[in-house]
């Protein structure tokens, strides 16, 4: 889902919140992939511990794949309320791990590469993807090569403390409370185990349950979890 739209971290215009979507599609104009007048731009407010309150990120979304999705949502005789993303979605999956006076870290993967999502009093304060593949899934050891599993591993650790070490110094400039690892396979207990020494931070392992009562279904991811969840609220 995160390749249908784009995520910009700006200053916000000095405009009326009324007014605010308008000027930063035009602030931004010049890092869209499409003209101004082919995008819907929205935006929300990262919870930054210093409170910079100007800073804000901007959505932006090709207008023609939103109206796509309203006329499919009446010919099926839904009612769409809202559109979501995934960085906001998953805070919802993660929601009884938060807490109003901590800083937790959590780190994913999703079918496009890896999620570092970090939350200053329960609310999303900062966000990075990194496309690739580094965290080993279930069942998959048999046919992987253990030097291609030790390679994948090093990444991942390398990616997960090249962001720890951002977010601690340049954002919240004191260690995190607790890091959330989504739980992939058998060796996840192993990296929570190693980030854990890495960063001397608990490390807590955490595997949604979903039940469905579709065979061969795939699993849904923890966005989509946390959208399911966002709207049940």
């Amino acid at each position: 889902m995160r390749e249908l739209y784009q995520t910009h971290s700006i200053d916000a215009p000095n405009v009326l919140d009324d007014e605010l979507d308008n000027a930063i599609k035009w602030q931004i104009k010049d890092l869209l992939d499409h003209g101004v007048d082919e995008v819907l731009v929205s935006h929300y407010r990262p919870s930054h511990p210093d409170n910079r309150a100007k800073q804000v990120t901007a959505v932006v979304v090709e207008k023609q794949l939103v109206e796509s999705l309203i006329n499919i949502t009446r010919e099926s005789g839904l009612l769409m309320e809202s559109i979501e993303i995934e960085e906001l979605s998953i805070g919802n999956a993660l929601i009884k791990h938060l807490s109003e006076d901590k800083i937790i870290g959590f780190v994913g993967e999703d079918d496009k590469g890896l999620v570092f999502n970090f939350y200053n009093g329960g609310e999303l304060c900062f966000s990075r993807h990194k496309k690739g593949r580094f965290m080993p899934k279930a069942g998959e050891g048999e046919f992987v090569l253990d030097t291609d599993q030790e390679a994948q591993e090093e990444s991942f650790l390398l990616e997960t403390q090249r962001t720890l070490d951002y977010v601690i110094s340049q954002i919240f400039r004191r260690p995190l409370d607790a890091i959330l690892l989504q739980q992939e396979s058998e060796k996840s207990e192993a990296l929570a185990e190693t980030i854990k020494q890495l960063t001397e931070t608990d490390v807590i392992l955490i595997s949604p349950k979903v039940e469905t009562k579709q065979e061969n279904s795939q699993a849904p991811n923890l966005a989509e979890v946390g959208l399911a969840l966002g709207m049940e609220a």
